[in-house]
């Protein structure tokens, strides 16, 4: 999911976090990968300036719930790992360059 499509809704509910947890957060990227009975997802977001990420991964049996643990992150981090695809690291660059903007 690119910065537009990101569904508050679906996070809350997948991650099973209060909708208030979200308050405040600009959302840069989401996907979830389900393969069989199995899912992935990760999420890029920034609140209060910061960059966050959130990894959560399931099997059949269980979902996402308790993996919202949001880890901060550098720009500068994110944009240098391969395992960050290029639709997010675009949204990165667009929010780090308006903020940046904002400052001056």
């Amino acid at each position: 999911m690119g910065l537009a499509d990101v569904d508050y809704n679906w996070i809350s509910d997948a991650f099973c976090i209060e909708e208030s947890e979200l308050e405040g957060c600009t959302f840069l990227y989401a996907e979830y990968e389900q393969e069989s009975y199995e899912g992935s997802a990760f999420v890029i977001f920034v609140k209060n300036g910061i960059i966050y990420e959130v990894h959560g991964g399931h099997c059949s049996c269980y979902g996402l719930e308790g993996q919202w643990v949001p880890e901060e992150r550098t720009p500068l981090a994110l944009l240098s790992r391969p395992d960050v695809n290029e639709v997010a690291k675009n949204n990165i660059k667009e929010f780090y360059d308006a903020y940046k903007s904002m400052l001056n």
